[in-house]
């Protein structure tokens, strides 16, 4: 029976700690998105301003 409540112990281990790598990856997928979308906002207004500049 202390052998079950072994293996249960360390499945709940492993399984808490994959929930954990796992909610650490996204939040770093988030931030790279964020950061990505920051900069492509960036290049965007830069490529726009520009266009209006050698338009004028």
């Amino acid at each position: 029976m202390e052998y079950q409540r072994t293996i249960e112990m360390d499945f709940t281990g492993d399984l808490q700690d994959f929930y954990a790598r796992y909610l650490f990856q996204q939040q770093l997928q988030q931030k790279l998105d964020d950061t990505i979308e920051d900069v492509l906002e960036e290049c965007e207004d830069d490529i726009y301003k520009s266009i209006e500049k050698a338009l004028r």
